[in-house]
C-alpha cells in the first residue's frame, strides 16, 4: 500500500515512515507540510491508497488538506487517518466533516496505529469502495443523480454536508463515545414504506427521494452539531449530543415537518412519513461497545409499533426486513473489535521491540510521549 505521510515535525515523520515500511507492506513517502503534500498529491504515479496526516501544521492545516485529498478524482475514497494532538471535539467534527476517515490522537500507541492502518489497508483494497468514483464520474457525466442497485446499498449523499459514509460514520461514533465531556446519542430513523417505494419508483426518483430525507434530517435534528448516515434499506443513523436529545419527539415531529416541506404543495396523500427509534447514549466505553450502540440504535427503530403497524407486515416478514442486514453487519464488525481488542499481542512482540528502539532513538530515553502500547502511558 503506498502510504503519504504529511507532518511538520521532522521527528514525526522520520518515525512514522520507519515504522510502517518495516511491515514489508507499505511503500511510504512522507511530506513537511501541506504544501509539499499537495505538489505530491499532484504528480503521484500511481495514486496514493491512503494518508495519515497532522491537523496543525503552518499556513495550510490537516483538515483544509483532506479537503484538497478529497477534491482529487484519484482520492475521493482512498482512506485519511488523522494523526494529531489536538484533543478537543470540535477538530473531531471538522476532521470527518472533510472527509477524514479515522482519527487517532497523539501521543498515540503504535500498536493502536497499526490496527488503524490495517483497517485502511482493508478499506482501500475494496473493490466495492474503489469503483466509487468511476461510478460517480459516470453519472456526472450522464447528468443523473447517484443510485442504488439494491436496496440494502448505500445512496451517496454528496451534497449533505453532514452526511458521512458508513465506516467513516462508525468510526466518528467510536471516537465521540471515548470522550469523557461530550456525551453523544445516536439513533436510527426508517423512510416508512420505504421497500415498497424502491420497486415502484424509477432508480433515480428514489436515490432523490434518500437524498430528501436527508435534507430533512439535518434541517430538523442537526442543526446545532451532529452527523447522519445512510445505512441502506431505507434506514439511517443519526448521532448528536446527548443534551439535544430531550425532549426527543420532537425530532420526529421536526423532521417529518421538514419532510414535508420538501415534497411543497405537490405531495401525494399517501407520502411516505419518517419512523425515529429511541436514542442510544455514546459515553466512555470502548470501540465494541460503541458499534453494539449502533446496532441497538437500529433495533430500537425496528422494534417501534409504528413501523410494523405501516408495513402491515407479520412478524415474520418483518424481522426478514431490508434493515436486518445493516443491524447484522454491524453486530459482526462489533464482534470482530473485541476480537481484535482481546487477542494476546505476543505476535506483536517484535513489532513492539522495533517501536521502543525507534522511540528512543527519536526522542532519547527520556522522553514520554510515543511508546508502543505495552508500555504505561501518562495523561
Amino acid at each position: 500500500m503506498k502510504i503519504l505521510v504529511v507532518d511538520d515535525n521532522e521527528s514525526i515523520v522520520n518515525l512514522l515512515s520507519d515504522i510502517l515500511s518495516k511491515t514489508g507492506f507499505h511503500t511510504v513517502v512522507t511530506a513537511l507540510g501541506s504544501r509539499e503534500a499537495m505538489d505530491l498529491i499532484r504528480s503521484a504515479e500511481p495514486a496514493f491508497d491512503c494518508f495519515v496526516v497532522d491537523i496543525q501544521m503552518p499556513d495550510i492545516d490537516g483538515i483544509e488538506l483532506t479537503r484538497f485529498i478529497r477534491s482529487d478524482p484519484r482520492h475521493q475514497t482512498a482512506p485519511v487517518v488523522i494523526l494529531t494532538a489536538m484533543h478537543q471535539k470540535a477538530y473531531l467534527d471538522r476532521a470527518f466533516a472533510a472527509g477524514a476517515t479515522d482519527y487517532a490522537t497523539k501521543p498515540f500507541n503504535f500498536v493502536e496505529l497499526r490496527k488503524l492502518i490495517q483497517s485502511a489497508r482493508k478499506v482501500a483494497m475494496d473493490p466495492a469502495r474503489q469503483a466509487q468514483p468511476q461510478l460517480a464520474a459516470a453519472q456526472e457525466t450522464a447528468d443523473v443523480r447517484p443510485v442504488a442497485r439494491r436496496f440494502d446499498e448505500p445512496v451517496p449523499l454528496p451534497h449533505i454536508d453532514s452526511a458521512l459514509g458508513k465506516l467513516e460514520f462508525e468510526n466518528y461514533a467510536m471516537q465521540l463515545s471515548r470522550r469523557r465531556f461530550s456525551r453523544s446519542a445516536v439513533f436510527a430513523i426508517e423512510l416508512r414504506g420505504a421497500q415498497s417505494l424502491f420497486r415502484q419508483l424509477p432508480e433515480e426518483e428514489f436515490a432523490r427521494l434518500i437524498g430528501m430525507t436527508a435534507r430533512a434530517i439535518e434541517r430538523g435534528c442537526l442543526q446545532s452539531g451532529g452527523a447522519l448516515s445512510y445505512r441502506g434499506g431505507g434506514v439511517f443513523l443519526v448521532v448528536r449530543p446527548f443534551r439535544l436529545i430531550n425532549p426527543f419527539f420532537s425530532c420526529e415531529q421536526r423532521v417529518n415537518t421538514e419532510f414535508d416541506k420538501l415534497h411543497g404543495e405537490d405531495a401525494p396523500v399517501d407520502m411516505p412519513n419518517l419512523i425515529v427509534g429511541q436514542p442510544v447514549v455514546l459515553g466512555m466505553m470502548s470501540r465494541t461497545d460503541a458499534l453494539a450502540g449502533l446496532t441497538r440504535a437500529i433495533a430500537n427503530v425496528t422494534e417501534n409499533p409504528a413501523t410494523r403497524e405501516a408495513s402491515n407486515v407479520s412478524q415474520r416478514a418483518f424481522l426478514r426486513s431490508a434493515s436486518m442486514p445493516e443491524k447484522q453487519r454491524l453486530e459482526q464488525l462489533s464482534y470482530e473489535t473485541l476480537l481484535r481488542e482481546t487477542m494476546p499481542e505476543e505476535s506483536n512482540d517484535g513489532w513492539s521491540r522495533i517501536l521502543l528502539r525507534k522511540s528512543r532513538e527519536t526522542y532519547g530515553t527520556g522522553q514520554r510521549d510515543i511508546r508502543p502500547a505495552t508500555a504505561k502511558t501518562t495523561g
